[in-house]
């Protein structure tokens, strides 16, 4: 094989060609209406653009410019020409079809379906008869009858089951046109629905395509986050199924990369590698490479000739180059049955997570259930459902996807590609299919195992977790002295500089996960270290509120081996920092928000402080955020403090000199220093042991986080000649966080005095008892704001009076409606209920009850109609009160309102009704006038 320069520079190779006079609009596939667009496909690489607006003018005008596939010369490529009338696409079809040709070269048109299988033309058409839709039956004449009428001749129809058919015509536009008006059609008031068949000679080059042998590749790097498989496809010229994806943990950190597989030899694969140098205006790296094989998708019972599965195996039956003269038992290709070495393992174990596959399916309806999914998407096996994993549904989707997951046989995953993907599902809903490599589930996932769908009454948590982590134990990486009681994995959680992996108890009654830091054995510096971090966590008072629970530790036990390493297991609470928190929600979080999240922070070192621990190294990545559930609000997440390598723990200031300090937080800083430019050195520029253990260290770098979750802009250390918050640009970003409260002058000043003071160069900083004291006048700044906003929005007619009090259940439904009636007559020159609206339910008189209703809003030439839901839970003498809305897609978000009991005063119920209906008004009116 020759070096990568091997093709030949005189050979025509296709580049983007830009359009020369920028007449047309840029075009991007999708982004038109279907019914305007053709496909034009086999177009040499040779062939202009300009050749191809040559060719489309004979149809019509072009609304926009031609979208052009990358292409080599023998590859070829493809066209989609988008025009201005529906009658040019018509005219297209309607000619000479078998004869079109650009500049003499013979090339093939179709109609650009969204809604089916955009990269065939076939003549097949699956007809599959819901059954539940009518009681009358169809026989071949009916089908026959109504397709030829109205798209064309049928030449063959064949009975595949009572409730499928299909149906041979004779012109693939047929196929096309009649998809095109629907995926459902009603004959006889019986609905069917349509799909386009995948000839056989298709089928048959797929099989091939991964069945054995080696072939080329394209590996592309730096893809952008939100691209899909699918783009890639039409990027590369390729197939949905010979795109093969990696996604990394932090798209940010960590981009995308694919494999462009399939390619016949290395000088096509060089060719392509060269012809695409960016997508959507980002570099991207393409090398030209041997097709990767991963040897855990082989098959194992070919090894020694044993396969019964021959070319149905859904593992890959590569031979080895050696053949049966292969020495190495362990080798993982296939031989015959005449090799007279029994491969040793027998049977491989399962791959490791990270070496298996999965598919995303998506463009599904956002309603849809792992059941639903397996039941339609062609009749799967009800036994996929374990496999299936159900990410969260954005607020506010209309669509939604799932992951196949765990799936060790690349040839197997890539066929389920190729059969599922572009499967109409439902009316309006188009399956959309990728491979991509597997990953390991997040912490929060396995945290939340025994409670999800795929557990079994007879499966503990502890064996779920052997069979997700089996592959990676114990390992070359397991430590050495490791306890007994503990499973070793060789998963890395957090900063990799931490050096801290997942393990989880070897009994298996024991469902807990632990996080184990394991500490370098090096020097003495490394063990105060750990020790400081054990005493902090073990610290009485600080542990159960802010910390880690500590599970287990030899930092202390004087029976350890001295060459052993030191480490710490302890409980894991989330593996989500607040540094990634920030990065996936910061167009979410609002001003007020980012009050909470500090002032929590604050309560956090205050118990601390009590305890004489200064952490001295608050950085957002040692911040963690926990989550009581998925859908967890702002409102409700805590924050858990870790990484006390750096901490200064009073009670043991005896046991190191200052000098030691010192280089011990050297090296803790530089570690982090590696991984992130959010290192503070803040400590190291002062000048006296006691400025190093001040409390303050603490509160000044929460002070950081404030600015920086204001800005987004990190402050690495004191800055003596600048105040970086009095920067234009970074005091626009401060008020445009602030959001509407921006115009109350008290409350901004109240914001810069704080940094005033912290970035102020004389020792008077912020202790957190006075920095929490000031956050909190500015929140009750803040409120008072917001209320005063409100009341102009709601023109008070009339005050409300007391209600007497009942027992509870007729106490809550007459307090509801008395509110709502009161609210309306106090508001009565902006608001009124809808007539009709008014619903009660209550499935349980003792337990529960809830009212909906529709609020109509109408002031000052603003209008609004919310939908509004009030919700009690309640027992004998205790009720909580739920007050919310519903969206578009009809998600419910209710929060809550107040808790009622024989001491609570009705006018305080009414107070909180006031303010929550008026911020779900103001948070329409927003969204109503923004759009």
């Amino acid at each position: 094989m020759s070096d990568n320069n091997r093709f030949r520079k005189d050979r025509p190779r296709f580049v983007y060609d830009q359009s020369a006079s920028g007449i047309f609009p840029p075009n991007r596939v999708g982004t038109e209406s279907t019914e305007y667009t053709i496909i034009v496909q086999n177009i040499p690489a040779s062939v202009s653009r300009q050749a191809i607006i040559d060719f489309a003018s004979q149809f019509g005008i072009l609304r926009t410019e031609p979208y052009i596939t990358p292409s080599t010369e023998k590859l070829r490529k493809a066209a989609f020409l988008t025009f201005t009338e529906q009658s040019a696409v018509q005219h297209c079809m309607n000619g000479d079809r078998d004869n079109y040709t650009i500049n003499g070269y013979q090339i093939a048109v179709q109609r650009y379906l969204a809604t089916g299988l955009t990269f065939m033309r076939t003549y097949r058409l699956l007809l599959n008869l819901e059954t539940n839709s009518s009681s009358v039956s169809l026989n071949e004449d009916d089908v026959r009858t109504y397709f030829e009428k109205h798209y064309g001749r049928i030449k063959a129809f064949a009975w595949t089951s009572e409730s499928a058919a299909t149906a041979d015509f004779e012109d693939y536009d047929a196929i096309d046109r009649a998809v095109l008006d629907s995926i459902i059609h009603t004959i006889n008031g019986v609905k069917i629905r349509l799909e386009k068949v995948k000839s056989s000679c298709v089928r048959a080059a797929y099989e091939r395509t991964i069945a054995d042998g080696f072939k080329y590749c394209v590996h592309v790097r730096n893809i952008p986050a939100n691209v899909n498989g699918e783009q890639l496809a039409t990027i590369f010229n390729s197939k949905v199924w010979d795109i093969l994806i990696r996604r990394g943990t932090h798209p940010e950190r960590d981009p995308m990369e694919a494999w462009i597989l399939d390619i016949p030899t290395m000088l096509d694969a060089e060719e392509l590698a060269a012809s695409v140098t960016d997508i959507d205006g980002i570099d991207i790296q393409c090398n030209a490479e041997t097709e990767p094989v991963n040897e855990w998708t082989l098959c194992s019972g070919n090894r020694d000739g044993w396969c019964k599965h021959d070319k149905e195996c859904i593992y890959r039956h590569i031979i080895c180059v050696s053949g049966d003269e292969c020495k190495n038992e362990g080798c993982s290709y296939s031989h015959s049955k005449e090799r007279k070495i029994t491969p040793v393992p027998r049977y491989k174990p399962a791959a490791p997570v990270d070496q298996q596959y999965r598919i995303k399916i998506d463009g599904l309806p956002y309603s849809m259930t792992p059941t639903e999914l397996v039941a339609e998407l062609k009749k799967q096996s009800l036994s996929l459902i374990k496999s299936i994993e159900a990410p969260d549904v954005p607020k506010g989707a209309t669509t939604r996807h799932f992951y196949l997951v765990r799936q060790a046989a690349e040839k197997l995953a890539r066929k389920r590609v190729f059969e599922w993907h572009n499967y109409p599902i439902r009316e309006c809903y188009i399956v959309k299919c990728q491979l991509e490599y597997d990953r390991l589930p997040t912490i929060d996932h396995l945290l939340n195992l025994s409670s999800t769908s795929i557990a079994t009454a007879t499966q503990t948590n502890n064996q779920r977790l052997r069979s997700v982590f089996a592959p990676l134990l114990p390992g070359p990486e397991e430590i050495y002295g490791m306890p007994s009681n503990w499973v070793w994995t060789n998963r890395r959680l957090g900063n990799p500089m931490n050096n801290v992996h997942l393990v989880y108890p070897s009994e298996l009654i024991d469902d807990r996960l632990g996080a184990m830091k394991v500490f370098c054995h090096q020097n003495d510096l490394e063990a105060i270290r750990a020790k400081r971090e054990l005493l902090a966590l073990k610290a009485p008072k600080v542990n159960k509120s802010v910390t880690v629970h500590v599970y287990q530790s030899n930092i202390l036990d004087v029976t350890r081996n001295n060459d052993q390493p030191l480490w710490i297991i302890t409980e894991i609470v989330s593996e989500l920092t607040l540094e990634d928190f920030v990065q996936k929600h910061k167009s979410e979080i609002t001003f007020q928000q980012v009050i909470r999240i500090t002032r929590q922070l604050l309560e956090i070192i205050q118990r601390c402080h009590r305890t004489y621990i200064v952490h001295r190294n608050l950085q957002p990545y040692n911040i963690l955020v926990q989550k009581n559930s998925d859908q967890a609000s702002f409102d409700t997440i805590k924050l858990v403090l870790v990484d006390f390598g750096a901490a200064w723990v009073e009670s043991e200031q005896l046991s190191i000199t200052d000098e030691d300090d010192v280089k011990m937080f050297k090296q803790v800083i530089s570690k982090n220093a590696i991984r992130d430019s959010k290192s503070s050195s803040n400590l190291l520029s002062m000048s006296t042991s006691q400025q190093r253990r001040d409390p303050t260290l603490d509160s000044l770098n929460v002070c950081y986080i404030l600015f920086w979750l204001l800005t987004e802009e990190w402050t690495k250390q004191l800055q003596y000649t600048t105040f970086p918050h009095r920067e234009n640009e970074n005091q626009q970003k401060i008020y445009e966080k602030l959001g509407d409260v921006r115009t109350d002058d008290n409350i901004r000043k109240q914001i810069m005095h704080i940094f005033d003071r912290s970035f102020n160069p004389s020792d008077n900083r912020w202790s957190a008892d006075e920095l929490l004291n000031h956050l909190n006048e500015i929140d009750k700044l803040f409120v008072n704001f917001e209320n005063a906003q409100l009341d102009i929005l709601f023109p008070s007619a009339s005050i409300i009076e007391p209600l007497s009090k009942n027992d509870l259940y007729a106490r809550i439904v007459t307090l509801i409606a008395s509110i709502k009636q009161q609210f309306a007559q106090q508001y009565s020159s902006c608001i009124k209920w809808s007539i009709g609206c008014n619903k009660w339910y209550s499935k349980n008189k003792d337990t529960e009850v809830r009212n909906t209703d529709e609020l109509i809003y109408n002031n000052q030439e603003r209008h609004c109609t919310i939908p509004i839901i009030c919700s009690a839970q309640f027992n004998l003498d205790h009720a909580i009160i739920f007050l919310g809305s519903a969206d578009n897609d009809g998600t419910t978000e209710l929060k809550t309102l107040c808790n009622l009991d024989k001491e609570t005063n009705d006018m305080d119920v009414s107070k909180y009704f006031d303010i929550a209906v008026k911020r779900l008004v103001r948070d329409k009116l927003k969204q109503v006038y923004s759009s």
